[in-house]
């Protein structure tokens, strides 16, 4: 079964029934990720069920959405938060689909992508915005494989940042952190990093 098909199908609902973060947790992360900013507009690329983007529409009410995820299920209940697309966010015919965002994220997402595939989600991620970039992921400084529920091939860590900022040098380190386990909103071990494109402030 390859990645597509995995998310896509009964795993990947099964995977999104799990999620546990509650929506505080959620706000308080993006409220800190983009404290010094408001984005009018915002690309999710792996939305699942619209959790993240409801988040942000509690900071951002005005805020204009479009998610991209291959679970159409969950993709259903994304819909009340904004438009959706139902692609693979390794699809490299998403640029020329969506109109650029200010804000292009991605949480949680990037550490299931096979590492074959993650040079087009960086471009993808890359052409989409027109701002800045927001990645929330598991971090280490060198590829790992870990297991996931007892299979391989669904889940790494990396600098996946630092590997996006390579390959555009344009991009520019604006801020990062880290959101503990053990946070008073707590959810998983994520660390973000949010960029510019271009070298704007």
């Amino acid at each position: 079964m390859n990645t597509i098909e995995y998310w896509a199908g009964q795993d990947g609902d099964a995977y999104h029934q799990r999620q546990t973060v509650t929506d505080q947790a959620n706000v308080n992360y993006f409220a800190t990720a983009l404290r010094n900013y408001d984005p009018a507009s915002a690309i999710e690329l792996g939305c699942g069920d619209g959790r993240n983007m409801k988040a942000l529409l509690q900071l951002h009410p005005l805020m204009r959405f479009v998610g991209v995820d291959v679970n159409q299920s969950a993709l259903k209940q994304a819909a009340e938060y904004g438009t959706t697309i139902c692609k693979s966010v390794a699809d490299p015919n998403l640029p020329a689909m969506v109109n650029q965002a200010d804000l292009v994220y991605t949480k949680g997402v990037l550490i299931h992508i096979p590492p074959e595939q993650l040079e087009q989600v960086y471009d993808n991620i890359y052409h989409l915005s027109n701002h800045l970039i927001l990645i929330g992921e598991y971090f280490s400084p060198r590829r790992e494989e870990i297991l996931y529920r007892g299979q391989t091939g669904k889940l790494w860590k990396a600098d996946f940042a630092g590997e996006l900022m390579d390959r555009y040098p344009d991009l520019k380190l604006i801020d990062y952190g880290f959101h503990y386990h053990r946070d008073f909103y707590p959810q998983d071990d994520i660390s973000w990093f949010l960029m510019s494109k271009g070298g704007r402030p």
